[in-house]
């Protein structure tokens, strides 16, 4: 079992978006870690990494597998604009 993986959510956003808007720049780290390192894996050419509907899926899979909690300290702003791009690309 990894370090970092917390079995049971100790303290929880019971709202998936605002989850996904307070930790926004990290997981868009975290997904371009995860595209590069599978982009000599033979599937890639199978997703569509371009979607917004395939970075949803990847932050709900790390929502479901972390405690949910949102950190008081996190900048909301910084990210406010990219956010918003995403989120009216998924409403198209």
């Amino acid at each position: 079992m990894h370090r970092n993986y917390i079995k049971h959510r100790t303290v929880k956003s019971d709202n998936f978006l605002d989850w996904e808007h307070a930790y926004f720049d990290h997981l868009l780290n975290m997904f371009d870690i995860f595209d590069n390192r599978l982009q000599s894996h033979e599937s890639y050419d199978y997703i569509d990494w371009d979607n917004p509907q395939t970075f949803r899926n990847f932050c709900k899979m790390i929502y479901l597998n972390s405690s949910g909690h949102i950190t008081c300290n996190l900048d909301s702003l910084k990210n406010e604009s990219l956010y918003q791009n995403y989120i009216s690309k998924l409403n198209e």
